[in-house]
């Protein structure tokens, strides 16, 4: 059976048996969709399904995308970015081990819906409301090589970032810092 969302006054909620988070200060409470065990129908997104993960749509009409239900402690690097996804993997995270940082369009999908999917940081404050991609670029260096220019300043690999108070899209230095929300998918099944 799946929980729609809706707002509901705490009183009665509490009468009805159910959880809900409230504000301290409002009398009105929101219910986040749950998908239980068994259910078959595609989620809507923000849903919260049974182990954990946070359905956030789909880049192709038959790969979902499920995200972590919170972003990374901290800002950081590129590489740890990676390391914490395979750290994540090596502890099973929410019962999966195929965690990783989201490519461009996967990332754009939970920009999209981040007031959906909730807890990002989408303050507008560097470094922590770009969050990075699996995407990375080549080196302005190699780009030019490549296209018969001379180089003469190296510029640093780098990689998207996309910030979430605006939707920009910059080229990000490894060396930066973002944060990150870890992603997987899976083939719908029919």
């Amino acid at each position: 059976m799946t929980q729609g969302c809706f707002v509901v006054l705490p009183r009665y909620a509490r009468m009805a048996g159910l959880e809900c988070e409230t504000e301290p200060s409002k009398e009105r409470a929101m219910f986040r969709t749950v998908l239980n065990p068994g259910d078959n129908a595609v989620p809507r997104i923000g849903t919260v399904m049974p182990d954990g993960t946070i359905y956030a749509g789909s880049t192709t009409p038959a790969k979902d995308i499920y995200a972590a239900p919170t972003d990374a402690p901290l800002a950081m690097t590129f590489n740890e970015a990676a390391d914490y996804a395979a750290k994540r993997n090596r502890e099973i995270y929410l019962g999966h081990n195929d965690w990783r940082v989201p490519t461009e369009a996967e990332l754009n999908v939970l920009f999209n819906n981040h007031a959906t999917i909730g807890g990002f940081n989408a303050s507008g404050s560097d470094p922590s409301s770009y969050y990075w991609t699996s995407s990375r670029m080549s080196s302005s260096a190699e780009v030019l090589a490549s296209e018969g220019y001379l180089q003469f300043e190296e510029q640093p690999p780098s990689a998207l970032c996309q910030k979430f108070s605006n939707g920009y899209v910059i080229d990000g230095p490894l060396i930066g810092s973002a944060s990150v929300r870890l992603v997987r998918s899976e083939v719908r099944k029919p």
